[in-house]
């Protein structure tokens, strides 16, 4: 039996040395390449399973906080930890609008997780009702929508309900709302900005512990900021700001107590 470790054998038999080595050499590649790749594959496998998982729960949670919040029928798709928001169908099939998405936009950005919100307007007019389809036989009829209910009484027991009793209230010397009432503006902005025939009348409110003149323009700087940003929310429709100073107080207009109560601006529908 040869001994293939011989130094004799080698030398005696330099192909088959050669051929060996070139074997030795060959069979090592296959495994090396296989050590690198099959890390990567399985890194990038685990890393699609965990970013679908991430999806997944960012979009689950996305819906119940919107669902939470009265939001329904806002589609929401991720792409990673970035959503995108569409109208569809809400509460009673009725479509929703940009103001709606703006406003899912808020709750969803505040989703643990979530990095970045786009909405998605395609098929929304600027007032927000959906475009109509085009087809081959001209425009088709936009999808039904329950009308609206725009008679001033029912819009001021909406907004009261909204604002609560203590109005819209300000800071002293200040002719901007304070941050709770910043919020309730908005939403009466969407209340009203659907009822373009309606009438709109804010009235700004100040306390007694100042002049006459000081008194009428802090109360009308009260007015017109809350009716800038009722505009600036969509209400399109007439609407105008008066300040009457103190001569419309809700509590005492001498009283220390009574003073901040007597810092506010009402908001009526004729």
């Amino acid at each position: 039996m040869v001994d293939r470790d011989d130094a004799s054998f080698s030398t005696t038999h330099p192909d088959y040395d050669r051929d060996t080595r070139f074997a030795y050499r060959n069979l090592g590649w296959p495994w090396l390449l296989a050590l690198l790749l099959v890390p990567l594959i399985l890194a990038a496998l685990l890393a699609g399973l965990r970013g679908g998982k991430i999806e997944t729960n960012l979009h689950d949670r996305s819906l119940a906080a919107l669902q939470g919040a009265g939001m329904s029928g806002v589609k929401v798709d991720f792409d990673g930890r970035d959503a995108t928001l569409k109208a569809g169908a809400g509460a009673a099939g009725r479509r929703l609008t940009a103001a709606d998405l703006d406003q899912a936009k808020g709750i969803v950005e505040g989703v643990d997780g979530v990095r970045v919100v786009d909405v998605d307007t395609a098929g929304l007019k600027a007032g927000g009702t959906p475009r109509r389809q085009q087809t081959g036989a001209g425009p088709s009829e936009s999808p039904s929508e329950p009308a609206r209910d725009c008679t001033p009484a029912t819009l001021q027991k909406k907004i009261n309900k909204v604002v609560g009793k203590d109005d819209i209230t300000f800071a002293v010397g200040k002719a901007d709302p304070d941050a709770a009432s910043m919020k309730e503006i908005a939403a009466v902005a969407k209340l009203l900005a659907p009822c373009t025939d309606v009438a709109v009348q804010v009235k700004g409110h100040t306390d007694a512990f100042s002049s006459q003149k000081v008194q009428q323009q802090k109360s009308q700087a009260r007015a017109d900021a809350v009716v800038k940003l009722l505009q600036d929310g969509g209400v399109t429709g007439s609407i105008t700001g008066t300040g009457v100073g103190s001569s419309e107080p809700v509590g005492d207009p001498h009283s220390d107590s009574d003073r901040d109560r007597n810092r506010f601006a009402d908001i009526t529908v004729q």
